[in-house]
């Protein structure tokens, strides 16, 4: 390579780098090509990493792209830090030429040269520079815009960031909300890549423009912009039937009625009605433990993209039979709590429902070992649902069923059951046998029998003596044998009522010696008032106490486990009765089989108030196996053995009692696998409250082919209170057998109020051995009732006025999920206000609206305290909340106003109407009801004439919208009664309106009127006048004097003046309203006339025609023109018109034209035809106080005298019959024109020296000139 050169210099300090320099040389890719003239080659020639002291080369390529010889030279560096061999000249073709530079620093400084290339004589320029280790990055993309973004919703954008410097670098970016970065910190290698994401949240809908500055190396910064819109999203959800409430808006979803274990599908559809995406989320009021919903929504939160739509199904599926379910589900955007809309989910769930035939069987009398059957039938009343059913009963029972469990499928299906009796102990057999259903209260049959044989004849049972022991039972003496009630029959302290029954008297021994006893025996417990009230609760009788009792049991289930043949071959228990009455009982078990399970004794009598022992004895025959028995037994008193022993109302019903014997021969390390099955794993009760219970069902199907043995252990968080029961609570199941089993929630006081939360898990332990325990996870919820209750409790009734009631809404919200049964107790003093509904349910959550009655007889203010007292459930108010309501009321007096006291409504054209807005406002804060009167007065020269109309017929005011005149107002209130005024006369009216305030009845409240306003109102007829007159042409040289006589306007003015008749104004051109006031006024003149009074309208009628007179000419003269000035001299604007003969005549049908026409017919006709007289205008409207100049020609075309009527028509006024004559003369005929054959002279002053000139004008129409002589 030839040696490297360098241009000499003085100085020896390197180039001074400025910042701008260094920058560009930074930031741009130093291997970047460029193109000049056809030759490729780099702009720059960069040298990094180096040490002071070294040499350093690169190598610069000159590429020929352009395929023609290319003319190429250089100059070397300026410095001697840049060296390169020695410049020449070259011509390039189609071939690279390599020019080495060599870089020589001496410090650690940057170095920057230049070098100039020719191509082709032109020059160009290649940086040279020797660069330090420099922190350089490269950003993509450099601005972010995220668009619109719904608030509170989270939009993300990445962006990447290269290290394209020599250094590695630590990274820290800074922005502000709501932009945040992440990661905010990181290392950065030389030539290392990092991602980062950018997060974009707006909490308000603003326009957000924020700069993120990324502070690297030595506290270098760099910047990205960063744009975002926040907007409020518009999300619209409907249901698929578009069901809303009107009052709250809520979207409605009706699932209406749902049997048990099915479910139900409805759908609701969100619409994104945004241009951006917007997340949502679905739940549920704060408040309701999840697993307490009957509804499930397939998605609870998503994403809706702009302007798109979802469909989510929602779920019914009801949890617990005959519960109304109302749940309601919040819409709202997934990252902020913007409620879009308020779902209100509703359903009912609905039970089986299987009826019974007969709800009693009596089987009379019956010999001892006989047989006798009854039928009782089952029907399934409901169509869709499948109902399994069990009859609860023993095999050693005296009654037995011929089908003991089943299924009942709807559509009204219907089982027979056949019923035997086989007694075999003489006495009486009472029993109340539950059917057990799913889903279902139990149904409760009572079986009535007695049996007789020779060694005992009780009393036969029958549904009075039934009756008359359930009396007996609800007054508490049926724990008195009859010896002792027969004792108080004598002493007088019981009697006998109406039925026979028992009963006391009001004598308090009797009833202290009872309470004595019951202080003595604590066993003595009051019985149910009605055993059969509920069956549930029967069901449940040794629970609650709620079932009469002659005995109870020191056991009710006994087990025997682990019996092990090889040892003995006989077990026995111990059993305790004790005789909770003051009589002597008689027990007898039925005992058919006695081989594996035994009871002895079987029959032994039971002392008043002792206990008496029992041995239960287990004889097994097969080793591992499971043995149940269940005893039957019957208690009754010794009297009762022999009819001949009591009375009538002495007859006792027997007690049937129940014990339950379980046992098996399971050898150590033996055991039986049972394979059983619930019908849900989960049992959910819904809310209720505190000492309710609520009852379900549950199944369990034995699916193995082995015998079953269950019994239920409770473990609850309390080791000592358990709020769920089972029963039966042990059993015994056979392969392939079912037994539904009754569980009931009771809620108990909680130390910890919050806690209304209860779960259990219930062991159920199979074929007594733990390790096969199944759980049963059970859930329920305690209620309380609770209202919402506005302005804390403080109530205003509408204010209103003694005579009248006000209504008052009060809206009372449900804040609890279940059923609320509500009662209003008010002071009985305070009878002036009373609240509808006084009492009745709250659905849940449901918003009912009271209404409070005030209807005051008294004035002034009252506070009345009221007491509202909800609980939950139907059967008690355990747990019921009283609230305290205070309601206020007041009674003011009314009074009306109106907007104006005194009104002029100017002056109305009779025949004709106006509408008045009268505005009247209520003062005082109650509704009013009143009537409107109005007193009319007719002033006639400003003197009072006594014409008074009070409200007939005749009166010019009416009041168009009130019926009758009444109305309503409510308080602070402005209404508006518009009133059509239409006068009957040319009279000044004056109008007083009066009101009177009523009761609800409409009654009056008081004699007194109240005045109310004052209308003034001008009944006035149109007026016109002809003022002045002038004629032309032919008529010119006539004087206004001589006009005016020939067109009489001094005779037709004055019958202007005058009123029109009758005649006048039936022709009138009237709309259909104007045409009854019309007729009004006939008849009210009529009226007038008939009863001998002067009418005010004195009729006027024309007895000729007024003669419009125009001067004579000769023939085919100019015509004579006469210009009237007609003006309107009224207060009204009315319309004119003159009206030829043509224009009063109408077409003929073609049957009733004659075809001769009289002369003066003919004559008009030609008149007419020919256009002789002329009118223009011939009609108009005048303002009032304009004038208009009306102009009439005649032509002078034919000889003679013409005449031709017409007749003047003023609008709602009068019409005058006018005679336009006129005259034209034969070529030299002499004719004198007379305008009057009468002449008043000019008054002459009595004694004036001088007397006036008088003058009468004559007219010479020919056309030669006349001699007179007067």
């Amino acid at each position: 390579m030839p040696g490297l050169i360098r241009l000499k210099q003085s100085s020896l300090s390197p180039l001074q780098v400025t910042n701008d320099t260094t920058q560009s040389l930074i930031y741009r890719n130093p291997n970047a090509r460029i193109t000049w003239d056809g030759i490729e080659t780099y702009k720059r020639c960069i040298f990094r990493n180096w040490t002071p002291g070294e040499e350093y080369t690169e190598v610069l390529t000159f590429k020929n792209l352009s395929g023609k010889n290319i003319t190429f030279t250089y100059e070397v560096p300026k410095t001697r830090y840049f060296q390169t061999i020695y410049p020449r000249r070259l011509t390039l073709s189609q071939v690279t030429f390599n020019l080495p530079i060599q870089f020589s620093p001496l410090e650690k400084i940057a170095y920057v040269d230049e070098l100039f290339v020719y191509i082709n004589q032109t020059q160009y320029r290649i940086t040279l520079a020797g660069l330090l280790p420099q922190y350089r990055l490269s950003l993509e993309p450099k601005e972010l815009n995220f668009g619109y973004c719904a608030i509170q919703d989270i939009q993300i954008r990445s962006f990447k960031l290269r290290n394209t410097g020599d250094l590695e670098t630590n990274i820290e970016w800074n922005c502000n909300e709501p932009f945040t970065i992440e990661p905010r910190e990181c290392i950065l290698p030389v030539g290392g890549l990092q991602t980062f994401t950018c997060s974009f949240q707006p909490q308000w809908a603003l326009i957000y423009v924020g700069t993120a500055t990324c502070i690297y190396g030595n506290q270098s910064v760099y910047e990205l912009r960063l744009h975002g819109i926040g907007k409020f999203p518009h999300i619209i959800v409907r249901s698929d039937d578009e069901s809303i409430d009107e009052n709250t808006g809520n979207i409605l979803v009706n699932f209406g009625d749902m049997s048990m274990n099915g479910s139900l599908k409805r759908e609701l559809t969100l619409i994104n009605q945004s241009t951006f995406r917007v997340p949502f989320r679905i739940e549920p009021i704060p408040g309701v433990a999840k697993f307490d919903t009957a509804f499930r929504f397939g998605k609870i939160e998503g994403i809706l993209e702009a302007e798109k739509r979802q469909t989510i199904p929602i779920k019914f599926q009801p949890k617990a039979c005959e519960q109304y379910y109302r749940d309601f589900f919040n819409v709202n955007t997934q990252q902020g709590n913007l409620v879009t809309a308020v779902v209100e989910c509703s359903g009912k769930s609905i039970g089986n429902l299987i009826e019974i035939s007969h709800q009693r069987i009596t089987f009379g009398q019956v010999l001892a070992n006989t047989t006798t059957n009854r039928i009782i039938e089952l029907y399934n009343s409901q169509k869709t649902s499948i109902a399994r059913f069990q009859i609860y009963t023993s095999s050693d029972s005296p009654f037995h069923f011929s089908i003991e469990n089943g299924t009942l499928i709807g559509d009204d299906s219907k089982l027979t059951i056949i019923i035997t009796f086989t007694p075999t102990y003489p006495m009486g057999y009472y029993k109340i046998v539950p059917i057990l259903i799913e889903h279902q209260s139990p149904i409760l049959l009572e079986l009535v029998g007695t049996c007789h044989s020779d060694t005992g004849k009780p009393p036969v049972l029958n549904d009075r003596y039934i009756s008359n022991f359930k009396q007996q039972v609800s007054r508490h003496l049926a724990l008195y044998p009859f010896e002792i009630l027969s004792d108080y029959l004598k002493r007088g302290r019981l009697i006998l009522d109406p039925s026979g029954s028992i009963m006391e008297t009001n004598d308090l021994t009797l009833i202290n010696d009872i309470k004595i006893i019951k202080d003595e025996h604590d066993y003595i417990v009051p019985p149910l008032s009605n055993p059969l009230k509920d069956n549930y609760l029967y069901w449940f009788s040794n629970e609650d106490n709620t079932h009469f009792e002659y005995v109870t049991l020191s056991e009710t289930c006994f087990i025997f486990d682990q019996c092990l043949l090889d040892q003995t071959n006989e077990w026995q228990q111990s059993l305790t009765v004790t005789n909770l009455t003051r009589g002597k009982l008689i027990l007898v078990w039925q005992i058919k089989d006695s081989s594996i399970f035994s009871i002895t004794p079987t029959e032994t009598e039971l002392l008043p108030l002792k206990s008496t022992a029992f041995r239960i004895i287990f004889r097994p025959t097969i080793t591992d196996t499971f043995y149940t028995k269940h005893f039957e037994g019957y208690v009754y008193y010794k009297n009762q053995r022999d009819f001949t022993l009591v009375p009538d109302y002495g007859v006792m019903l027997p007690v049937q009692i129940d014990l339950t014997c379980i046992g098996n021969t399971l050898r150590v390390n033996h055991e039986i696998l049972p394979l059983c099955q619930f019908d849900r794993d989960i049992l959910i009760f819904p809310p209720i409250g505190e000492q309710i219970s609520a009852y379900q069902t549950l199944t369990l199907t034995n699916t193995g082919t082995t015998p079953l043995i269950y019994r239920f252990l409770t473990t609850s968080n309390d080791d000592t209170i358990s709020h769920f029961t089972f029963k039966p609570s042990n059993g015994y199941i056979k392969p392939g057998d079912y037994t539904i089993i009754i569980v009931r929630y009771k809620p108990i006081r909680s130390l910890n109020i919050n806690n209304n939360i209860y779960q259990e898990r219930i062991i159920v332990r199979l074929n007594e051995r733990e390790k096969f325990d199944k759980i049963l996870h059970i859930f329920a919820t305690q209620d309380k009732a609770r209202l919402l209750i506005p302005n804390d409790g403080h109530i205003y009734a509408l204010t209103t006025c003694i005579g009248l009631s006000s209504e008052t809404h009060l809206q009372l919200k449900s804040l609890t999920r279940s059923k609320l049964e509500f009662n209003w107790a008010l002071d009985n003093n305070i009878t002036s206000l009373s609240i509808e509904p006084k009492n009745g349910y709250f659905n849940p959550y449901e918003e009912k609206d009271f209404i409070i009655i005030y209807k005051p007889k008294d004035e002034g203010k009252i506070s009345m305290p009221a007491k509202l007292t909800c609980w939950t459930g139907d059967r008690t108010k355990y747990g019921a909340e009283i609230y305290h309501i205070t309601i206020h009321a007041s009674t003011r007096d009314g009074y009306l106003r109106a907007s104006e006291l005194h009104h002029d409504l100017g002056s109305i054209a009779l025949g004709t109407s106006i509408t008045y807005d009268l505005y009247i406002t209520n003062i005082g804060d109650c509704l009013l009801r009143y009537r409107l009167y109005t007193k009319q007065k007719i002033l006639d020269n400003k003197k009072i004439s006594n014409n008074l109309i009070h409200n007939d017929e005749m009166s010019i005011i009416e009041f168009i919208s009130n019926e009758n005149n009444q109305g309503e107002i409510d308080g602070k209130a402005k209404i508006c009664i518009p009133c059509r005024i239409h006068p009957f006369s040319r009279s000044y009216y004056q109008i007083e309106i009066f009101y009177e305030l009523l009761d609800d009845n409409n009654q009056c409240l008081s004699e007194h009127k109240h005045h109310l306003c004052t209308l003034n109102v001008n009944g006035v007829y149109p007026h016109l006048t002809f003022i002045d007159i002038l004629g032309s042409q032919q008529s010119a040289s006539l004087s206004k004097g001589l006009l005016s006589k020939a067109f009489n306007l001094t005779k037709i003015n004055a019958l202007l003046a005058k009123e029109p008749t009758s005649d006048e104004l039936t022709y009138a051109i009237n709309s259909p309203r104007e045409e009854i006031f019309s007729k009004k006024i006939n008849k009210y003149k009529k009226t007038k006339i008939d009863s001998g009074i002067s009418s005010p309208l004195p009729p006027l009628e024309q007895p000729e025609a007024i003669s419009f007179i125009f001067n004579a000419a000769p023939i085919n003269s100019a015509p004579s023109e006469v210009h009237l000035l007609l003006e309107n001299s009224s207060d009204l604007d009315t319309t004119w018109a003159f009206l030829f003969p043509k224009d009063l005549q109408c077409e003929l049908e073609y049957w009733a034209r004659t075809g001769d026409f009289t002369e003066e017919e003919l004559n008009e006709m030609k008149l007419q035809d020919n256009k002789i007289f002329s009118i223009n205008p011939k009609k108009g409207i005048l303002k009032k106080g304009s004038n208009v100049t009306i102009t009439i020609t005649y032509k002078h075309i034919f000889p003679g005298q013409h005449t031709l009527p017409a007749i003047f028509k003023v609008g709602r006024g009068r019409q005058i019959m006018l005679n336009l004559v006129g005259i034209s003369v034969e070529p030299g005929e002499r004719y004198v024109q007379f305008y009057s054959t009468n002449h008043h002279l000019l008054p002459v002053e009595l004694g004036a020296q001088g007397a006036p000139v008088q003058q009468y004008e004559l007219w010479n129409g020919g056309t030669v000139p006349i001699h007179f002589q007067v």
